[in-house]
């Protein structure tokens, strides 16, 4: 779907930006009830098959009520629970103290949402520091990598127990999240980085230049937002939509038998820029430029986040088709990145 150098996300749209400088939201489509969502989720939990659940579905969003036990069965966390009993309980006890890891994971737990009440609790930090660890010593080819602190320091501020948690930061790391994503050398991370530089070309090519201008690449201000997977920089409610996402990519990709091929945070990042492209273009100071464009998640209003649905369904095409067809774009950037490496 390339043409002029433009990376189109559906057959709708010349141009990502072109859809955020529209007054208003034009996009025609049913808007389901909040007791029909409600109705479908329960009936996805409760059902024995796990049918494939629409785009439009996910991006209206999973109720606050059910989202924990749904984020379970969505990641995989619910299988391996069920799948290895009493492994968890037995990992946490070959915890050692004087273990490298451990020791780099109590200093990094301190500074790991202090704003929180119950992350400055002895009870707090010890939960955070338990879980953190058992996936250090459970991975040590990954180990710990900081930005894991906040995405599991956020999944126990949702509800879930030390064990789930652990669970799904494992499912994370190894299935569902790009190759290397968390790893020593982050070289994974690095080449999601990079993905992302080419989609802002390709979309964005006055703020790729202006970022060429400034001897500079829009590499590293994603970083944070990459490897905490928006928990430590974004607004709760976008965080809550992104991660809805990320697990609903799980049980598409496990369908599809793609394991570690997610690209929403690609997706969601784009739509920032996009969303405030206008405003960013209008910067002249980069460091201004810069500390706007780390801002950005944490300024999506409850407007907006109403009209989230919209938004992703224009993203991705208004269909599971579409979704797919974007991320067999995106995983051929990969590919050509890998190999202009090698």
């Amino acid at each position: 779907n390339n043409n002029n150098n433009t990376l189109k996300f559906n057959s709708n749209s010349t141009n990502i930006v072109n859809y955020f400088k529209k007054s208003e939201f034009t996009f025609n489509h049913i808007k389901l009830s909040n007791e029909l969502i409600f109705e479908f989720w329960q009936n996805y939990l409760t059902s024995t098959n796990k049918l494939e659940i629409p785009l439009h579905v996910i991006c209206i969003g999973i109720p606050v009520t059910l989202r924990k036990q749904v984020w379970l069965q969505l990641s995989g966390a619910a299988q391996k629970i069920e799948q290895n009993s009493g492994f968890y309980q037995n990992l946490i006890q070959t915890i050692c103290e004087d273990n490298s890891e451990v020791k780099l994971i109590e200093k990094d737990i301190r500074r790991t949402i202090p704003e929180q009440e119950l992350f400055t609790t002895a009870e707090g930090l010890q939960r955070l520091k338990t879980v953190l660890s058992a996936f250090a010593i459970n991975n040590p080819a990954i180990g710990y990598c900081q930005g894991m602190n906040f995405v599991a320091a956020s999944l126990i501020l949702y509800g879930f127990n030390d064990e789930e948690c652990f669970w799904i930061l494992c499912n994370l790391a190894e299935y569902i999240l790009p190759c290397q994503f968390y790893t020593p050398c982050l070289s994974g991370l690095l080449t999601e980085l990079k993905v992302f530089n080419c989609l802002i070309k390709q979309n964005i090519p006055e703020i790729y230049e202006f970022w060429l201008e400034n001897d500079s690449l829009p590499l590293m201000i994603n970083v944070e937002w990459f490897i905490s997977l928006f928990t430590k920089s974004g607004a709760q409610n976008f965080c809550d939509r992104y991660l809805d996402i990320v697990f609903w990519e799980a049980s598409i990709n496990q369908q599809d038998n793609e394991w570690n091929s997610s690209i929403s945070h690609l997706i969601f990042s784009l739509m920032l820029f996009c969303w405030q492209s206008t405003i960013l273009q209008s910067i002249d100071s980069f460091n201004y430029f810069a500390e706007f464009c780390r801002t950005l998640p944490t300024l999506f209003s409850e407007q907006i986040i109403d009209q989230f649905d919209i938004i992703l369904l224009d993203f991705f095409g208004k269909s599971n088709k579409g979704y797919r067809q974007i991320k067999e774009e995106i995983i051929k950037i990969r590919q050509e990145l890998k190999k202009s490496t090698t």
